[in-house]
């Protein structure tokens, strides 16, 4: 065997190991990524809840709209209906939260749809009607806090890191990982095309490394949304500390959860501003937290 055999035997375990390295990382980082989980078994009554939900929702729009009374009580009827899908039934897909944030929404429990919906963009970070109705959500929330965010150049510069779901990101890898793998299978048969590996493998790292500091900020600060309609945020963790605001936050507002301790959290509102809330006036958005 000559030095050359040698030399492309060496290369060709090196990028084995490598790309076992990084489809290794692709296995770990795609089950962070929301999934739509629906149990087997009972379809009956799953579908009687849903059918119940619709009906609920329909018949609390067409109160509204005919002003026959007010529809609120059929349309959180029809939110406690795919709630219970949620809880008893163990269905979670972007779906059920699109329809039961739409219920809360037209029911006028801004909080809770802000909730629903930002639950249902961990699975359909994409659709547009989400979107709108998230933003329509968001727009409704009283005394916001921060809205210019200090952080926005950040976002702009990261963009790839903020604004891609964590689901595609861990395609993204997964077919750079592919096609670094292609390359290196190729150069053994054609040497010299070793350099044009760096071409996937280098995004390939950049996306890795924002799925795993995606992972460690859900896990040591998760996202959390107040679902009450007005919520008095104070300078430390009692009700006798000073307000931190001039007004209530209202429901819908949302951050990252940044210290837990039992009755009041310590969060950082989406705006930058910290302050500590009472832990019954919001909910944490993450799956994995609601499960436990």
């Amino acid at each position: 065997m000559s030095n050359r055999d040698i030399k492309i035997l060496k290369i060709s375990r090196t990028g084995l190991i490598a790309l076992l390295g990084l489809l290794t990382l692709t296995l770990l980082t795609v089950p962070l990524t929301g999934e739509e989980s629906e149990p087997p078994g009972a379809p009956t009554e799953n579908a009687r809840l849903l059918l119940l939900a619709e009906n609920s929702y329909l018949a609390g729009l067409e109160m509204e709209e005919d002003r026959k009374g007010s529809g609120r009580e059929s349309l959180l009827e029809s939110a406690a209906y795919y709630q219970s899908l949620i809880e008893e039934r163990g269905i979670r897909n972007g779906r059920i939260y699109y329809n039961q944030g739409n219920a809360y929404l037209s029911a006028g429990e801004t909080g809770r749809a802000i909730l629903a919906y930002r639950r249902a963009l961990r699975f359909t970070p994409s659709n547009r009607e989400l979107k709108n109705n998230l933003r329509q959500a968001e727009e409704a929330i009283i005394n916001r806090v921060g809205t210019e965010s200090p952080e926005q150049i950040k976002h702009i510069l990261f963009f790839f890191h903020y604004e891609i779901p964590g689901k595609v990101k861990s395609l993204i890898l997964l077919i750079l990982s592919l096609f670094f793998w292609g390359i290196l299978i190729i150069n053994i048969f054609r040497p010299g095309l070793l350099r044009f590996s760096l071409i996937p493998l280098i995004p390939a790292l950049i996306f890795a490394t924002s799925l795993i500091v995606d992972a460690g900020v859900e896990k040591r600060h998760p996202e959390i949304v107040l679902t009450m309609e007005k919520t008095e945020a104070r300078k430390g963790d009692a009700a006798s500390y000073a307000p931190a605001f001039d007004a209530p936050l209202g429901g819908g507002t949302a951050g990252r959860r940044l210290a837990d301790a039992g009755e009041w959290w310590y969060v950082k509102l989406d705006g930058g501003d910290v302050c500590w809330i009472p832990a019954s006036s919001a909910e944490l958005v993450s799956f994995r937290e609601q499960r436990d």
